[in-house]
């Protein structure tokens, strides 16, 4: 006799009208929740200090730019070896599904481009849709790997114990993610033909590609905090590049960028980081990435919309 567990009664739930509601109510309630944390903290740090320690260098926001460019411009190498394009096909549309996965909803992004890509190539959608799967795969094992290696490596030598401010809970969740993960990696070679379509060659040279890219991205937000605060050991740069590595791994988390920048002004006193200098420092780069995105769609859409052809 089939039993009907909780996840399948939750599954069944958020497949309806009702579901979806209450799913997204709960959404916005926590990202206002974050909001009016932050604004009651910017009350209690004063707007003046705020504004006082703001980053002035330009290489931060080079830094920056650079962080923001590293996903499209990884798309662009991988998937131009995957369907034999020139190096710089897609660009536009690469940075159209960055933003659609990270401000609209995830793997929204990946709808948009399976779409735009079946369009634009002529291919089968099947095979695009595979292509895109297998990218998604790697890019998923790649970050899990260098997320539990670079946790590892930061937490023996930052500052403080993540497990202190996150939680010991949800540090446990997320390592055991990534040790499940390291348990399916064999059972997924195994049966690599029946879950995964492409080639090994090229599947090495992506898996490569996503590697890089995760620990360029790394390097290059230290790098950048280090230019906003120089005087802060790098000690301290590795515990928020730890708790920002294990908040990215925990599923279903909405506004992790809030969440995030609550997170570094309540390690700031942990750390013994002015709380002005971290608001400051994570508040800009939040803005930054977020005036990118909306100044980028609106280009992107009105460029679309003016190319369509009348009926």
């Amino acid at each position: 006799m089939h039993q009907t567990t909780l996840r399948d009664r939750w599954s069944a739930f958020s497949a309806t009208r009702a579901g979806r509601y209450t799913i997204r109510a709960a959404r916005t309630a926590f990202t206002f929740g974050i909001a009016l944390y932050l604004i009651d903290t910017l009350r209690d740090i004063g707007w003046a200090d705020i504004t006082a320690t703001m980053p002035t260098h330009p290489l931060f926001y080079v830094c920056g730019l650079l962080v923001y460019l590293s996903i499209p411009l990884t798309d662009v190498l991988t998937y131009s070896r995957a369907w034999g394009q020139s190096l710089w096909f897609g660009m536009p549309a690469f940075i159209q599904k960055r933003i659609y996965n990270q401000d609209v909803l995830g793997y929204s992004g990946e709808v948009f481009f399976a779409g735009w890509a079946q369009k634009k190539l002529q291919l089968p959608l099947s095979d695009v849709l595979r292509t895109v799967r297998d990218h998604n795969i790697l890019s998923s094992v790649a970050s899990t790997l260098i997320a539990i290696g670079l946790v590892a490596l930061y937490l023996s030598a930052g500052e403080i114990r993540l497990s202190d401010l996150l939680g010991r809970r949800a540090l446990a969740i997320s390592l055991a993610a990534g040790a499940g993960l390291l348990v399916l990696i064999p059972v997924a070679i195994r049966f690599r033909r029946y879950l995964f379509a492409m080639p090994r060659r090229l599947a090495l040279t992506i898996f490569a590609i996503q590697c890089g890219r995760l620990l360029a991205g790394q390097a290059l937000r230290i790098a950048q905090w280090s230019l906003a605060m120089p005087d802060v050991p790098i000690q301290v740069w590795f515990s928020l590049a730890a708790a920002a590595l294990v908040l990215s791994r925990i599923p279903i988390v909405p506004s992790q960028d809030l969440l995030f920048l609550g997170i570094g002004v309540e390690m700031s006193t942990l750390l013994g980081v002015s709380e002005a200098a971290m608001f400051s420092m994570l508040a800009v780069s939040s803005a930054v990435d977020k005036l990118l995105n909306l100044t980028l769609f609106g280009y992107f859409s009105i460029r679309d919309f003016g190319q369509k052809t009348p009926e």
